[in-house]
């Protein structure tokens, strides 16, 4: 004995219609993928550079080692030792990070807060920081 199908099945598929396809922003990243992107442009250029560079853990984190707030690139090259805190550039500078970049700053360090948007700056720090320093 067979079983009657249903009417449902029985239908033809139905052909896809055509889709408008319509333009859209792309997705923006998350500001820290933002400034992940930016740190390893920095850390490439001051290296080309002859820059040693050394970048702790994510320091929001914290841990017995190192205090939250900690600059994201602490830069050596001649003598010269330049301290900097990267940001997307709608970044925010959060209090403990501004805590660490004046205490640092007191000691006569260099330091920097960096946006994408100051390319032009890095990118003159990096290949002449003997002229800026001496200014």
């Amino acid at each position: 004995m067979t079983t009657p199908r249903s009417p449902r099945a029985a239908r033809p598929t139905p052909t896809p219609r055509a889709q408008t396809v319509t333009q859209k922003q792309p997705a923006r990243l998350p500001r820290r993928h933002d400034e992940a992107d930016f740190q390893s442009q920095v850390i490439q250029y001051a290296r080309i550079n002859r820059w040693r560079v050394f970048h702790a853990f994510d320091s929001r984190l914290g841990s017995r080692a190192i205090d939250a707030g900690f600059p994201d690139l602490v830069m050596v090259k001649d003598g010269h030792l330049l301290v900097c805190e990267l940001k997307a550039n709608n970044g925010r500078v959060k209090p403990e990070q501004t805590d660490w970049l004046m205490a640092l700053q007191e000691c006569g360090i260099r330091v920097r807060i960096w946006r994408p948007r100051d390319w032009n700056e890095i990118e003159r720090v990096l290949t002449t920081y003997e002229s800026e320093a001496s200014a």
